[in-house]
């Protein structure tokens, strides 16, 4: 939900009116605009809204962020549900209702719509020459000299859209112009979870010597952080399928079973049972050098 959206949930629960919650900063058209996704306020226009509506940012920020929490699981579940199923379709439908409801370019339903119907065209085919806004994505992520929350949430969703080379230019800048981002959260949550999936795009192209490079760079980065228990279970999974691929299937089960104890111990039993299923998957692929698997881990956006 961006800031427009945002403000008119605030101002419609509380029953003010455009001109009770614009008072003398604005006209009721300039604030309707903003509300719609058509314009912004500046930051004095902005900060007298809310205090007309008696709301601070604190509370402002919390809302926006709870609010996305909901729709993100809802859609995450979506995504899931649909994939599963394979229900191209119903992809594709769903794609169409998010660039509806897109009010500008790069606005999130933009985004989920682009991600729908490039997951739909992924069922189709596996050429990535078939998948679509490539050119946009490079161009909003190539515009930014620096990166914040949504670039690094939005990179993360679309590893699978780029070629290997591109892809490492992109996580090269993430890392470069994310580090002010990084600094100041102090919470590198969302760049494990861009390497987690980079991995996993890297595989899935058969550059295994990317993929072991991205994994030592995860290692390193959270060797001092224990705190975080998913990239500690990824990275465990992950050397599995590295041992699976070397033909060590022995080693391979070792490491994927160590994540999978982890979840069992620590009561994340859907997440163990994702992992169960895809380690019968690898133990029984009959080449695993040559076993295709695409995971792209969303969890992130309901953070």
């Amino acid at each position: 939900m961006d800031y427009g959206e945002t403000f008119k949930m605030i101002r419609k629960n509380k029953g003010l009116t455009l001109k009770e919650a614009a008072g003398e900063a604005l006209s009721t058209a300039q604030l309707s605009r903003f509300e719609n996704g058509k314009t912004m306020l500046t930051l004095d226009q902005f900060f007298i809204c809310l205090e007309q509506m008696n709301t601070t940012i604190e509370e402002f920020q919390f809302i926006q962020k709870n609010t996305w929490r909901d729709q993100y699981a809802a859609i995450l579940d979506e995504v899931e549900q649909l994939n599963l199923a394979k229900d191209t379709q119903g992809l594709y439908t769903r794609a169409n209702v998010y660039f509806n409801e897109s009010q500008r370019q790069y606005d999130w339903y933009y985004f989920f719509g682009c991600f729908f119907e490039n997951l739909a065209i992924s069922n189709e085919t596996e050429a990535i020459s078939e998948l679509k806004y490539i050119d946009e994505m490079k161009h909003f992520f190539l515009k930014c000299d620096l990166w914040g929350d949504r670039e690094l949430r939005v990179l993360g969703m679309f590893v699978f859209l780029f070629d290997v080379d591109t892809l490492q230019m992109l996580v090269r800048i993430a890392i470069k112009r994310g580090k002010i981002y990084r600094s100041v959260r102090g919470d590198n949550r969302l760049f494990y979870f861009l390497l987690i999936n980079c991995f996993s795009t890297f595989i899935y192209h058969g550059r295994i010597s990317e993929a072991r490079d991205i994994l030592a760079h995860l290692e390193n980065e959270i060797k001092d952080n224990i705190d975080l228990l998913f990239p500690q279970i990824s990275l465990l999974f992950n050397k599995g399928i590295l041992k699976f691929i070397e033909n060590d299937p022995e080693a391979g089960v070792k490491y994927c079973s160590q994540a999978i104890s982890v979840c069992t111990i620590f009561k994340q039993e859907a997440r163990a049972q994702r992992l169960t299923k895809r380690l019968d998957e690898w133990r029984n692929a009959e080449d695993p050098a040559e076993y295709k698997e695409l995971v792209i881990e969303l969890g992130y956006l309901t953070d």
